[in-house]
Order: C-alpha cells, then structure tokens, then sequence
C-alpha cells in the first residue's frame, strides 16, 4: 500500500504498486514517434495516480517501490517528493515541482514532472519524461530513451542506442556513447552543435 511505513532500519516510505494494465503501451516506446500519443497517455496516468491523491507518497522523504511487475508513484503533497523505483517490470511516476525520480533496473520507466526536477533513468529497456522548466534529466545504459523537457533544462544521454528529446524553449543535451541522438526545438529553429557532444535550442 502507497505510504506504508516499513519495518525498522529500512530507508524511506513504500510505493504503492499497481498490477493492472492501466498505461502500460506508455511504456514502450520507439523512436520520436512516440511522444505525442505517449504524452496523452502518460496524462492519463497521471490522472489515475493523481500526485495529491489520497495516500501518495509524503514530501522530503524517500517513496520507494520495488521487486514487482508495476510500480506507478504520486506525490500526495503535490511538490518536493523523492520518488525511486528499481527491480520491477514496468515504473511510471508523477509529481508537483521540485521532484527527484530515481528509476533504474526495471524494463520501462516513466515520468512526468513539473519544474526544477531531477530525473535520472538508467539500467532499462526504456526512459521517456515528461519535465517542466530547469529539469535536470540523465538517462544512461538504455536502448530508447524519449524525453520533452521545459526552459533552462538539461539532458543527459550516456550510452543509449536512441536519445530522443523535445525542447519546449532553451535547453541542452549531451550525447556520449549514442547510437542515434535527435534533438526538436519546438520553437521551428534547428538545434546548434555546441562543444562535448552538446545539442542546443537557444545558445550553448
């Protein structure tokens, strides 16, 4: 049950695990083409978890969901959670503000976060996000990872064989050890090469 305090010694707050089939094509996902259906879809988990709904996860302590087939997080305070998820089939998670969102060791990972997030996905199948303004977003040692970030964001894909990201204004992503990185400035101009394997929308 989301919220259930665990036993002495043990860090943080469990996750709330759900096992229905509630969004799981969000969940896979291939290359740009996924983003637009996806992104109704992940809004559609949102709806469901709802991050203020009744028993989500509580602000400034860790919610950690793990060792099952679907784990999906929300954030009963709306902002400022700290969400994990690992060792599970499917991870999807939704939050206010000022989030973190660890995901690593599951085949599918979701999120989708307000402003000033801190998302890192690494160790899957497949990452995509959905993040607001100033997001810091890594996404390592994953095949697919798909990603619209907001103003002031940053990305970071590390040996991912697709890194595909969308910029809702300024942003950055770097690409090291990437088969194909795409980089969409939703604003009509064409992102600029910067130095380190950086994409730019905006200025370096």
């Amino acid at each position: 049950m989301l919220g259930e305090d665990r036993q002495p010694g043990e860090r943080g707050r469990r996750g709330r695990r759900i096992s229905s089939g509630l969004a799981l094509d969000v969940l896979s996902f291939g290359a740009m083409t996924w983003l637009p259906l996806r992104i109704g879809l992940l809004l559609l988990v949102a709806a469901a978890v709802s991050c203020r709904g009744d028993g989500g996860c509580a602000r400034g302590s860790l919610c950690d969901c793990s060792d099952g087939d679907h784990c999906y997080l929300g954030c009963a305070d709306g902002d400022g959670c700290d969400l994990s998820c690992h060792n599970t089939v499917e991870c999807g998670a939704v939050c206010g503000n000022d989030c973190t969102h660890t995901c690593h060791d599951t085949t599918d990972c979701t999120s989708d976060c307000g402003d000033d997030c801190q998302i890192d996905c690494h160790t899957n199948m497949s990452c995509g996000a959905i993040c607001g303004a100033r997001c810091q977003y890594s996404c390592a040692n994953v095949t697919n990872c798909g990603v619209r970030v907001g103003p002031g964001s940053a990305v970071s894909c590390t040996q991912v064989s697709n890194c595909q990201v969308e910029c809702d204004g300024a942003c950055q992503v770097q690409c090291s050890g990437v088969g194909t990185c795409g980089v969409v400035c939703l604003d009509g101009t064409l992102p600029i090469t910067c130095g380190g394997d950086v994409l730019a929308c905006g200025s370096c």
